[in-house]
């Protein structure tokens, strides 16, 4: 059971949503939503992989990216086996990376199966087929249960907006690939919470509106209409997708809102834009710290 993490008034004008304050594992403070996205994935497969795929669990990713540990860590919490897949030019240059030394650490397997990163998903799913179950995160799959598994998490932090003011607010969320901001769409709808704004700022440069729109009506909801709207059948609330070309995406920014520590490639560039634009003259904010994974790489 995943908790509902609080939302926390750091000043007059700012809330802040602090799923990085779920930290579940005593030797690492990895936290937040793919930390515990990951562990609800796993866990509602668990008798699968262990049966099917051979008690082993893969996840190809960059050598840079927080959720090669993440993925290790968990797979420890279960007894499974887990293989990271790389691209790059040798396992030793690999090692160089802190984020594939932590893989390690936790007891995690690295393996180079190719040398250019635009080729990682396409090769790794050749090399392991479906002989091992793939942890990807994101919009990775059209089954139900995987959908759900990191969807449903999410959605229930809704649940911390119950009886804010949050029809005066504008709401704030990092996006990356938007399988958060989708989830989080979902459950507003769900518990009748309104904002009097949505944003989701995607800091990859990347639109990700088509990918969100498939995770809503995947789900069984529909997107904003006014014809809808007008016939009384419920949606998803409106929102705005801000696709902010500031950062290049591997750039670290450091921010930090009243002494809370963001996290440098997701949520400080997004409170980055939030300052830039003077969001904040417009209406108190509620931002949403989606997880900090600073300790990782």
């Amino acid at each position: 059971m995943i908790p509902v993490l609080p939302v926390q008034q750091v000043s007059d004008r700012v809330w802040l949503k602090r799923d990085d304050l779920h930290v579940p594992f005593d030797d690492t403070p990895m936290n937040g939503a793919k930390t515990y996205q990951c562990l609800n994935l796993i866990e509602r497969h668990l008798d699968l992989i262990r049966d099917r795929y051979e008690g082993t669990i893969y996840s190809d990713n960059f050598v840079t990216s927080p959720q090669g540990p993440i993925v290790a860590r968990v797979a420890r919490e279960f007894g499974l086996r887990c293989i990271i897949p790389v691209a790059s030019s040798s396992l030793e240059s690999v090692r160089r990376w802190r984020s594939m030394q932590l893989v390690e650490a936790f007891g995690g397997e690295v393996e180079v199966v190719c040398r250019m990163g635009l080729g990682l998903k396409h090769k790794a799913p050749k090399v392991y087929g479906d002989r091992y179950f793939r942890v990807k995160f994101g919009m990775s799959s059209d089954l139900p249960s995987i959908r759900e598994a990191v969807i449903n998490p999410v959605r229930d932090q809704v649940e911390a907006f119950v009886g804010l003011p949050t029809e005066d607010m504008t709401l704030v969320v990092p996006v990356g690939s938007g399988i958060v901001f989708s989830a989080l769409l979902i459950g507003l709808a769900e518990r009748g919470v309104r904002f009097r704004r949505i944003v989701g700022v995607e800091i990859s440069g990347l639109d990700r509106r088509p990918l969100i729109e498939q995770a809503v009506e995947q789900s069984g909801h529909e997107l904003p209409s006014p014809l809808l709207e007008a016939l009384g059948c419920p949606t998803v609330p409106e929102f705005d997708l801000v696709i902010d070309h500031r950062y290049a995406y591997a750039r670290m920014v450091e921010r930090s809102i009243e002494g809370v520590e963001l996290d440098t490639q997701y949520e400080a560039k997004a409170w980055a834009w939030v300052e830039r634009t003077r969001l904040l003259d417009e209406s108190p904010i509620l931002f949403y710290i989606v997880g900090n994974a600073n300790c990782l790489r």
